[in-house]
């Protein structure tokens, strides 16, 4: 088999009360390759040899696993900043951090970054921005709270 093999596509609603204003969001399920994974372990030097009581086997994970990317536009395009504020990435991804950073986990913050990124427009031209991310995360990624320190 080679390419890639398409699973199906599934129409998503929004859970909001507005329709999508460029139609339904299409979710696409399917292989990208032909390679197989080869695991490493968890850990290194005395995790190294961790193994799982429940089933006595060392514990190991696919070599891609945990990585987070976050792009500031769709590849191939450009990304927009204001000379004094910044990126529009940055500016918005700092606010949401600021607001939700101890109450969203980090694909929700991201996602709320991609919608305010997008709402942007240039002034005079009317061009957009569009943020992406790959997820490879096995967990959630969450940002513990903040501490007051204290002051003698």
């Amino acid at each position: 088999m080679s390419g890639v093999s398409l699973v199906g596509w599934y129409p998503v609603t929004w859970s909001g009360a507005k329709p999508f204003p460029a139609g339904p969001i299409r979710l696409n399920f399917a292989c990208r390759g032909t390679l197989n994974d080869t695991p490493v372990q968890v850990g290194g030097g005395a995790q190294a040899n961790y193994v799982n009581q429940e089933e006595g086997v060392k514990v190991t994970i696919p070599t891609e696993a945990d990585f987070l990317i976050c792009y500031s536009s769709t590849e191939g395009f450009v990304s927009y900043r204001d000379h004094e504020k910044g990126t529009w990435f940055i500016q918005e991804l700092t606010r949401v951090l600021n607001e939700f950073g101890e109450s969203k986990d980090f694909i929700q913050i991201l996602t709320v970054v991609n919608k305010l990124v997008s709402e942007r427009t240039m002034h005079l031209s009317g061009e957009k921005q569009m943020p992406c991310f790959l997820s490879r995360l096995t967990k959630k990624l969450c940002f513990p709270k903040k501490t007051i320190p204290l002051i003698y």
